[in-house]
């Protein structure tokens, strides 16, 4: 007679792996930004184990550290393309990029942060841009041009540290040193640009900016020409302006593709109950549907901004 089945043989282990798991498994789509204890409530996870697991899993770049919680790091993001895709990236520079083009007359990059590497999306310009070494689709370490050190400007000191640890040359061309580095990241997050001068492309000089979503840094683009030739003071604010104006399309775009698929929140029947002090952070709410479950999921999506506004 064959030996009971025990529940323990059918169900996985409390293993480390599928703690882990549980706690991937908390950020529901990309975007998720998550407190300490609403993981370990969701990963059925002690404070001190989900902690834990979580610090390892921003050292190795699955998970990124807020100030006010966590998100999805930048592996994660390579996994089933949570994050903004390329084609995203690059219909959203489109015109802009062409607009820098013919504004500096220099040739323009849009590079998108791909783990340790940069990936170039594209590239426009004259007869110079057939002497760079920057196709479309080639990929570069991304401490190896300034490009890819200001998208690296923009991400958490531990994040940079687990994508150097990745990258071949973790000081770029300029040295070994990431102290060095960090530095040079901190001088470019505080200009709002970057400056190539010859050390990744030798004669070539430029300036760079970052393409930033709500959650970081995914891209850069450049322009850039011969260095004795390029006008800083002149394409700087070009330059800015153009990562500004790429990084609040790119943004729309993702927020209109998250509102398609976000499932819409049901009819909500209320019924009055006067002035009552509910769920809204203790504020008086006129009408109320009597479920708080509501009132979380209108919360946490920030759509309750005024002081006296109803939950319905």
């Amino acid at each position: 007679m064959p030996a009971a089945r025990t529940p323990s043989a059918s169900a996985p282990s409390d293993t480390m792996i599928v703690r882990m798991t549980r706690v991937l498994e908390s950020f529901d789509r990309w975007g998720t930004r998550l407190s300490l204890e609403e993981i370990g409530t969701r990963a059925r996870l002690p404070r001190s184990s989900c902690h834990r697991i979580l610090e390892q899993l921003v050292q190795l770049g699955w998970v990124r550290r807020h100030t006010t919680g966590y998100s999805l790091g930048h592996r994660a993001s390579r996994i089933g393309s949570r994050g903004p895709s390329r084609d995203q990236v690059r219909e959203a520079a489109a015109p802009v990029l062409l607009d820098l083009q013919v504004r500096t007359g220099l040739v323009v990059h849009l590079c998108m942060l791909e783990g340790p590497e940069v990936v170039f999306l594209d590239k426009i310009g004259g007869s110079f841009a057939l002497s760079l070494p920057s196709d479309v689709g080639s990929r570069w370490w991304v401490t190896n041009a300034t490009i890819g050190k200001t998208i690296l400007a923009w991400l958490p000191p531990e994040e940079v540290d687990a994508l150097l640890g990745e990258c071949a040359a973790p000081g770029g061309v300029d040295g070994d040193d990431p102290a060095l580095l960090h530095a040079e990241l901190a001088e470019i997050r505080r200009r709002g640009v970057g400056y190539e001068r010859g050390l990744g492309m030798p004669g070539v000089g430029g300036a760079t900016a970052p393409i930033l979503t709500a959650e970081g840094p995914v891209a850069a683009l450049s322009a850039v020409g011969p260095l004795d030739r390029v006008d800083f003071a002149r394409i700087t604010p070009m330059v800015r302006h153009a990562g500004r104006q790429t990084s609040e399309a790119l943004q729309a775009r993702i927020s209109a593709e998250q509102a398609r698929q976000e499932p819409a929140l049901d009819p909500i029947p209320y019924r009055k109950l006067g002035s009552t002090e509910g769920w809204l952070g203790g504020r008086p709410v006129g009408r109320c549907c009597g479920k708080q479950q509501v009132c979380d999921r209108l919360w946490g999506d920030n759509r309750l901004t005024r002081p006296q506004e109803p939950c319905a």
